[in-house]
């Protein structure tokens, strides 16, 4: 990992962003750290593992489909949409998202179709 690498934790009411080398040894949070994906969202907003994306299909006027989506990230597809057999489109995912949340804060955010 880069020395750059930031993380993200959750305690339960705030979150706490710390550098790589910056994560104290005594740190009680809930969940799993989330690590950024080292993608921003359209307004330059850092997208961590566990927001909430709002992403935009633009090919698809007059309908505009929207999905609102938690970031993850696993070893085989990297950082991704967590979405129950949406097909996401490489050229529609990251330069339309906008960061509206995390899982943690705002849950009732996540829908796969709006």
């Amino acid at each position: 990992m880069s020395p750059d690498t930031l993380f993200r934790f959750w305690t339960g009411s705030h979150m706490i962003y710390k550098g790589l080398f910056e994560i104290p040894r005594e740190i009680s949070y809930i969940g799993s750290p989330m690590i950024w994906s080292g993608l921003k969202d359209k307004n330059g907003i850092k997208i961590f593992e566990g927001d909430i994306v709002r992403f935009v299909q633009p090919n698809s006027y007059p309908n505009f489909y929207e999905y609102y989506l938690p970031i993850t990230f696993n070893s085989t597809r990297g950082f991704h949409p967590e979405n129950p057999g949406i097909q996401l489109h490489d050229q529609w995912i990251w330069y339309l998202s906008e960061v509206i949340g995390n899982v943690y804060q705002n849950p009732e955010l996540i829908t796969w179709n709006k």
